[in-house]
């Protein structure tokens, strides 16, 4: 249900996946503990988010935890979810009850393809420039305008 308003800018997304104080490492990332009766995962931790200063929902890269299993994977995370609170370019989760449906876990295609992506940068790289550029253009379009109508 994210892909469509990812896809079309109508969401606003931003990418949460650094941490304050952990290596720049996939594995050194918070930890989401599965909840067997909820059929969801917990998570709480604080994340730096790049590409958006007013993001609708986030992309939050975590390892999932299931008994002794232990995956990298992410979730999608509404901006109003309750648990988290989102100011001055971080992301608070303090015990969010992430569902299994916004969760993305496994070994499918599908799921190797995206998580080399986001790992190498990809679309995080292309997230950062679009905001850059938005800023950029935001700051300058008035004068653009006025130059034009001068």
């Amino acid at each position: 249900r994210y892909l469509p308003g990812m896809t079309d800018a109508s969401m606003r997304i931003g990418w949460a996946v650094d941490e304050f104080g952990t290596p720049n490492d996939p594995c050194g990332r918070a930890a989401a503990s599965f909840l067997e009766a909820k059929a969801s995962f917990e998570v709480s931790c604080s994340k730096v988010v790049c590409s958006d200063p007013d993001p609708t929902a986030f992309v939050l890269l975590c390892n999932l935890q299931r008994g002794e299993r232990n995956q990298l994977g992410w979730m999608f995370i509404e901006r109003n979810h309750p648990g988290a609170k989102y100011e001055n370019g971080v992301l608070v989760l303090d015990r969010a009850v992430v569902p299994m449906d916004n969760v993305f876990i496994g070994q499918g295609d599908g799921y190797r393809s995206s998580m080399t992506a986001l790992l190498t940068g990809q679309y995080l790289t292309a997230a950062c420039v679009t905001q850059i550029a938005r800023n950029v253009a935001g700051r300058t379009a008035p004068a653009v305008a006025l130059q034009l109508h001068a």
